[in-house]
């Protein structure tokens, strides 16, 4: 039963995920709003976020984290305006810093 839940769980966390991907690039025409699904993302996926957020992207299998990764770099590559493309560089640089196994730090 508990292991339903967790699953369950995981399946919103994931829709959550892409919906968040999805805004950005679907290109809402408030830049306010597609800065503010970038930071979500960031916040759910990176190890460096503050306590009160999950990190899901342990939670995500290989083909959902290829699936963000693409929709992030798309997302970078079709954003205008350059304040929401500062944030999904911060969001790309923090996943991809979480990644990053510590005895690797060295290579840095």
């Amino acid at each position: 039963m508990l292991s339903k839940t967790v699953n369950q769980t995981i399946s919103s966390d994931y829709c959550l995920c892409f919906s968040k991907v999805y805004c950005i690039q679907s290109a809402s025409p408030n830049k306010n709003i597609r800065s503010f699904c970038a930071i979500s993302v960031r916040k759910n996926l990176s190890a460096f976020s503050e306590k009160n957020f999950t990190n899901l992207w342990n939670t995500l299998n290989a083909e959902t984290h290829a699936q963000v990764k693409m929709g992030l770099f798309s997302c970078l590559e079709t954003e205008t305006e350059p304040s929401v493309a500062h944030v999904i560089c911060d969001a790309i640089g923090e996943i991809g810093g979480s990644l990053i196994e510590p005895e690797d730090s060295n290579l840095l």
